[in-house]
């Protein structure tokens, strides 16, 4: 396939990723990645290719890179920051998850999802001790869903802990 012709790459992309065969789809993306001139074109296949990297390869190394290349590209893309946050959470990277949060939550996504999001943010930051941290990600999980159960109450307990009583 001609690597400038997205129709072409991304046909045979799926064609060996149908197959079983990962590695090889996955490389005529990047190749069709360096082709690209447009900024929006490469973020959006960034994001694409950090969905297959994740979830077909299970590269969870190789989806960071791509959602971090996208994000630079792009500092103001909702949907990178998000997933970016989950991927840096769930690595127990705090200090680069937490910038990226008040993004996040504007992520096109459903509430529950970006809840959870600050959900797990904030447990993680209370296992390591950043009180305040865990504050303000629940304070963001708040604002998104008022009325979810319990969660008023966690973010006064939270608050407590943080000092940030009013």
């Amino acid at each position: 396939a001609d690597p400038s012709r997205a129709d072409a790459t991304s046909l045979a992309a799926e064609l060996h990723i149908d197959s079983g065969r990962i590695g090889e789809g996955l490389a005529l993306l990047g190749k069709h990645l360096a082709a690209l001139k447009d900024k929006p074109a490469q973020v959006g296949l960034h994001l694409r290719l950090a969905d297959l990297c994740q979830f077909q390869a299970k590269d969870a190394a190789a989806a960071r890179g791509h959602l971090e290349a996208a994000f630079k590209l792009d500092a103001g893309n909702a949907q990178a920051a998000f997933r970016l946050a989950r991927l840096y959470a769930d690595d127990g990277q705090l200090d680069l998850a937490e910038p990226l949060m008040e993004l996040a939550v504007c992520a096109p996504r459903p509430a529950g999802e970006r809840v959870a999001l600050c959900e797990a943010l904030a447990m993680a930051c209370d296992e390591a001790g950043d009180a305040r941290g865990a504050f303000e990600a629940l304070a963001l999980a708040l604002a998104l869903e008022p009325g979810r159960p319990n969660l008023l109450a966690s973010v006064l307990e939270a608050g407590v802990k943080a000092r940030c009583e009013p």
